[in-house]
């Protein structure tokens, strides 16, 4: 079954997305969800970010990857391992 991912036209006047720093940023917000699953996990990396979402782009940096995703938006290692813990508790994960 195919899958698809909505831009939606308030994007165009979110005062998060016209706050951002530059061009580079809002691109890479916008392209996001592609890169990621339908459940919007993705790997806190910034190389396979650039290889998911600009994969032809020699002139995208790992740097500037990395300086676009704010490292409050992801959870450290710690925390990942302590929720994977509580679900291993509960049964959740074996």
């Amino acid at each position: 079954m195919p899958r698809y991912r909505k831009l939606h036209v308030k994007t165009l006047e979110s005062l998060d997305m016209n706050d951002m720093p530059d061009d580079f940023t809002r691109l890479m917000w916008v392209l996001l969800p592609l890169a990621l699953c339908r459940e919007g996990r993705g790997v806190h990396h910034a190389a396979w970010l650039k290889s998911k979402l600009f994969p032809l782009r020699f002139d995208v940096t790992e740097e500037m990857v990395e300086a676009s995703i704010p490292e409050a938006q992801w959870r450290s290692v710690k925390e990942e391992e302590a929720i994977a813990e509580q679900l291993r508790d509960l049964g959740y994960l074996d």
